[in-house]
C-alpha cells in the first residue's frame, strides 16, 4: 500500500429498495473486505485510493443482474473489462489495491 493513503469506498443500488454506503478503509485487506461485503447484483461499487490531497486512482465495480461484472479503473484516463465473474472481479481489486494497477490477466480497453 502506498504510504499515508486510505481508500474511501462507496457502494450504491438503484430502484425499487435503494442503498448507499460510505466507508473509509485504512488498509488493503479492510478495503476488499468491506467491497467483497456487497458485490451483490445491482450494486455499483466505487473504490479510490486517496492520500495528502491527491487521489491516486479509482476502481469502479458495477455488478449487473445476472452477476457478471463490469470493471472500469480510472488512471488519468479509464479503461473498462465488462463481464467478469466475481472471481476475476475480486483477483482484479486483490492486484489494484496496493499500487493501483491494472491486473494483466484481464482484456482491458480504452474507455
Amino acid at each position: 500500500m502506498r504510504p499515508n493513503t486510505h481508500f474511501q469506498i462507496e457502494v450504491e443500488r438503484c430502484g425499487v429498495e435503494p442503498f448507499q454506503l460510505e466507508a473509509n478503509a485504512a488498509c488493503e485487506a479492510s478495503a476488499f473486505a468491506i467491497t467483497e461485503a456487497h458485490l451483490r447484483p445491482g450494486h455499483v461499487i466505487t473504490i479510490a485510493c486517496l492520500g495528502e490531497g491527491v487521489d491516486y486512482g479509482n476502481l469502479i465495480m458495477e455488478v449487473s443482474a445476472d452477476g457478471d461484472i463490469n470493471l472500469v479503473a480510472h488512471e488519468h484516463r479509464g479503461f473498462q473489462v465488462n463481464g467478469v465473474s466475481l472471481a476475476q472481479a475480486l483477483a482484479a481489486l486483490r492486484f489494484w489495491l496496493p499500487l493501483q494497477e491494472r491486473d494483466a490477466c484481464l482484456a482491458w480497453e480504452d474507455q
